[in-house]
Parts: structure tokens; C-alpha cells; sequence
């Protein structure tokens, strides 16, 4: 399966469930209604089935971004090292050059 077809097919199942019981037929005189029983129980072993492959997924993704953000933090921080660095060089220089004159 491709990444992120559980993460999305999960979602989808329950959303199908829903709407068979939203539009199921009521049991008169009663909160019941009539569902479809293998339908509901094919979508419900779908979703035992995805569930555990979106889980792993999202962690991955969370894992992911966990990464890039340790990456763009570690670019920010070199960055922001190098300017102050070229940012003193200029500085002492301008110094320099205003004694100079």
C-alpha cells in the first residue's frame, strides 16, 4: 500500500460507517435501526486492518518532522553564527577605518 493510503483510508471507512447508520432503516417504535451486516462488518475489519498501518505511518511522519525540524534549527543556528561572525568582522573593520580617519 502506499504511504499514507491507511492514514487516509481509515478516515474514509468510518465515514462510510456513518453514513450507513445515518441512513439506515429505523426500527419502528424504537432507537434501532437495520444495517447491512456484512457490509458494516467488512468496513469495520477494514478499519482493524488499517489501523495499526496509519498509526505506524503518522509516526513515521511525526518522526520526519521531528527531523526536519532538528535540521532547520541546526541550519538557523550555524547561520545565525556565521552572520554575527561577519557581522563583528565588518563592525571591527568600520572601527578600525573610523580611527583610521
Amino acid at each position: 500500500m502506499v504511504a499514507g493510503d491507511a492514514l487516509r483510508r481509515v478516515p474514509d471507512a468510518l465515514d462510510e460507517l456513518v453514513a450507513l447508520v445515518e441512513s439506515a432503516r429505523g426500527v419502528p417504535l424504537s432507537a434501532s435501526c437495520v444495517l447491512p451486516r456484512e457490509h458494516v462488518l467488512d468496513l469495520l475489519d477494514e478499519v482493524r486492518a488499517e489501523l495499526p498501518r496509519a498509526l505506524e505511518e503518522a509516526r513515521e511522519v511525526l518522526v520526519a518532522r521531528q527531523e526536519l525540524l532538528g535540521q532547520a534549527r541546526d541550519r538557523r543556528d550555524r547561520e545565525t553564527g556565521e552572520a554575527r561572525v561577519e557581522a563583528d568582522r565588518v563592525l571591527g573593520a568600520a572601527r578600525t577605518e573610523a580611527d583610521r580617519v
